[in-house]
């Protein structure tokens, strides 16, 4: 085609479709048109391993590194029933319903819920 063949010609690469405006179209005679493409940039890269970014310091004490051991524990930890009353810091695995004037509310049951009790 004569778009592909103007490409060539000028040896671009578009990375888009093109923006095609027709200038000539008339029985009998050449096509003329002007197409505007987006191509790709020509970068040039500098010496950049001699460049320094400062890194931030940051101060992680004890109380953070416990915090952040905390978090962990709990994500990944393990539920066991337990051999005695139920305590502050408990996980209890419930069944809740919602119940009006002595009816279940339907889609208002949750089964397996985990709840912690208050420490």
């Amino acid at each position: 085609t004569a778009y592909n063949s103007a490409l060539d010609e000028a040896a671009l690469d578009p990375i888009d479709v093109p923006r095609v405006e027709v200038q000539q179209f008339e029985r009998g005679q050449p096509m003329r048109f002007t197409a505007t493409v987006s191509i790709k940039p020509e970068i040039t890269l500098k010496d950049y391993k001699d460049i320094s970014v400062p890194r931030p310091h940051s101060e992680i004490g004890d109380k953070e590194v416990e915090e952040a051991l905390e978090r962990l524990r709990l994500r990944f930890a393990e539920l066991h029933a337990a051999e005695r009353p139920v305590q502050a810091g408990d996980f209890l695995t419930v069944d809740t319903h919602i119940i009006k004037s002595g009816a279940v509310l339907v889609g208002e049951s949750e089964t397996d819920a985990q709840l912690e009790v208050d420490k």
